[in-house]
């Protein structure tokens, strides 16, 4: 089993560098790797214990990345992201890891709409400027986790804060802000801020019924949530959309919404005639992740619904 620092170009990091590097080799990911594990087995999917000690190492890796170039931004791969949705779902412990390694929250953002060019464009550029850095940081590390180039559909998500700083570690910064990509990003990711959607699914453009419904969140399972849903919008996509097909359903997506630091989420159903799907590995883990996750139904009654079709 390789550690992080035996992966690392030695000869381009600076002390303050490895001991953080030999922190990171300190920390527990066995938590992380049973999730993994725990996750995956769901959908019948077994993972070798070297796959899962190269995801970790990888992992690893990405996050060395965030600390050895703090004044810019990186994406992940779609073989890594299952590891850090694991590892953010140990909120406190995720959150001291970050705090110890790079001074601050390491935010996941993910891409959500991969038919959105622009937002595939910029994201396929920091994973490439990502990739760059990876072979100027490491003297090794699993191309079958982070590969040269990745297609449109397995491009996935990118840490983000404040980028400008360089989190509290910029001072010792590898590498310089490259401007003009961090100012493009900084803007894209604030407009996928905006947007705030949980996942979306459709299979069809037309629909002839609404069935919307608000619910309240529970404390702190929102990140919960929005894992959930990029697993859906990710992995899962076909099945779902299959899922969607037997309920008559054309479009189902959930977005959510705070107020006075209070999370909610709407989630809506478009279709007619809607009919009870298969009792499916997949229907059965959405509805106990909802059940935990949701509290009361927020009651909403129509002012008016109009339509020019």
């Amino acid at each position: 089993m390789h550690t992080l620092l035996s992966t690392c170009n030695l000869s381009v990091l600076q002390p303050f560098h490895i001991h953080k590097v030999k922190f990171i080799d300190t920390v527990d990911f066995e938590p992380i790797k049973k999730l993994v594990v725990k996750e995956f087995r769901k959908f019948g999917v077994e993972l070798s214990d070297e796959y899962l000690e190269s995801g970790i190492l990888s992992l690893k890796q990405y996050y060395a990345v965030a600390l050895f170039d703090p004044l810019n931004m990186h994406a992940v791969s779609d073989n890594v992201d299952p590891f850090w949705h694991a590892h953010l779902l140990f909120t406190k412990p995720y959150r001291v890891f970050c705090d110890e390694t790079v001074g601050a929250f390491m935010d996941h953002d993910p891409l959500e709409d991969n038919l959105n060019l622009e937002k595939v464009a910029g994201i396929r550029t920091l994973y490439e400027y990502t990739i760059e850095c990876f072979n100027k940081f490491f003297v090794s590390y699993d191309k079958s986790f982070f590969p040269e180039t990745l297609d449109d559909k397995r491009l996935m998500c990118t840490h983000y804060n404040d980028i400008q700083s360089g989190y509290t570690v910029g001072d010792h910064a590898l590498l310089p802000r490259n401007v003009e990509m961090q100012s493009f990003m900084k803007e894209l990711l604030h407009a996928l801020k905006q947007s705030r959607r949980v996942f979306h699914l459709s299979y069809s453009p037309f629909f002839k019924f609404f069935n919307m419904k608000i619910y309240q969140i529970h404390q702190n399972k929102l990140p919960k949530l929005i894992v959930w849903g990029n697993k859906i919008e990710g992995v899962y996509f076909s099945e779902a959309v299959e899922t969607l097909k037997q309920e008559n359903c054309t479009r189902e997506y959930f977005y959510y919404f705070s107020i006075n630091d209070i999370d909610f989420i709407v989630g809506n159903m478009e279709g007619s005639n809607f009919l009870s799907p298969e009792k499916t590995k997949l229907n059965i883990e959405h509805k106990r992740i909802l059940k935990e996750c949701i509290k009361q139904e927020v009651k909403i009654d129509k002012i008016y619904d109009i339509s020019s079709i």
